[in-house]
């Protein structure tokens, strides 16, 4: 595959090729070599010459009935079992990575570095510690008597997070398209940071470089991500447009650290919308939380043009403007 062709692939179509099968995320023999550029039949061939390289917490291949189960369940046409006469490879992140290693050209290198992103996103999806068990259990409260939508993510969500069982296979797709949802979303995010980049410029990178490991250096990365948010161009924006409800539940729960004490507007915001289903207080909040980002980030590139006196910057962040949030 041409790289122009690969790079025209959103990140969307990736995620829908990629299955829950014995309880891992893998990706298919078949979807790879598609991505990659080349037959299935080389790529297996490959893996079969480096066998020892992919142990089964890398790599397995497909039972008889395990397959059967799949294609009744994700096979709709002809077209979707092209390539997998038989029994599939089965391939985990560190599968994926491995082909890498095996394959050896720029493109396996690159589908690669994309392939191992989306996983990484998605595993951030998935909730796995008490702190964010206990926010999903506020929020639930909340939005009992409200959106059917975010009722089922929290159904999906609780069983994987505290299974008294394997959670079960329509949980594991029910999981597998919220994740393709919120990716989707998550994709607004970068949108937003790319136009927010432009309009405030490297000089941003540089202040972070500057900044030492600290409360100073978070805030200033808590600024950029809620400018990004509530950038026109950002995920809340794209979240109002589609009435996303249980995408705008989902960032709800993951606004945590400074980022929430930034932005605190949304969350009474978020209380009117459960009360409500009215969205104009999420836009109003939308704007205001903007505002005040741009004005903390313009601020911040102020103090950070007097470069001579940077140990002064950071006290005045940390004493003058984390002082009065904290």
């Amino acid at each position: 595959m041409e790289k122009e062709q690969l790079s025209s692939i959103p990140d969307e179509i990736i995620i829908r090729t990629i299955y829950i099968i014995r309880g891992k995320k893998v990706m298919l023999d078949r979807d790879l070599a598609g991505l990659y550029g080349i037959e299935t039949k080389i790529l297996k061939q490959a893996v079969k010459r480096n066998i020892k390289r992919f142990p089964e917490d890398f790599m397995f291949e497909m039972s008889k009935p395990e397959f059967a189960h799949w294609r009744s369940q994700f096979v709709t046409s002809k077209q979707d079992m092209k390539g997998l006469r038989y029994s599939p490879f089965c391939f985990t992140e560190q599968g994926v990575t491995m082909l890498s290693c095996i394959l050896n050209s720029d493109t396996a290198i690159e589908v690669n570095i994309r392939i191992i992103r989306i996983f990484v996103r998605l595993r951030e999806i998935v909730l796995t510690n008490q702190e964010i068990l206990l926010k999903l259990e506020q929020l639930e409260k909340q939005v009992m008597h409200n959106s059917e939508e975010i009722q089922a993510i929290f159904q999906a969500l609780r069983q994987l997070i505290t299974p008294e069982q394997e959670p079960s296979e329509d949980i594991y797709r029910k999981i597998s398209r919220i994740a393709c949802s919120e990716a989707d979303t998550y994709v607004h995010h970068e949108l937003g940071e790319a136009c927010e980049g432009e309009k405030i410029g490297d000089e941003w990178k540089d202040l972070l470089t500057s900044l030492p490991d600290g409360r100073a250096e978070i805030f200033a990365r808590s600024v950029k991500d809620i400018l990004s948010d509530t950038s026109e161009r950002g995920m809340l924006k794209y979240i109002m447009k589609n009435r996303k409800e249980g995408s705008l539940g989902f960032y709800i729960v993951f606004l945590g650290g400074l980022r929430k004490i930034i932005f605190p507007e949304i969350l009474g915001a978020f209380q009117k919308f459960v009360e409500t289903g009215d969205w104009e207080p999420i836009e109003h909040a939308r704007n205001a939380g903007y505002k005040k980002a741009e004005e903390y980030a313009e601020k911040l590139l102020s103090l950070y043009r007097n470069k001579a006196n940077m140990p002064a910057t950071i006290e005045y962040i940390e004493k003058e403007i984390l002082g009065g949030l904290l």
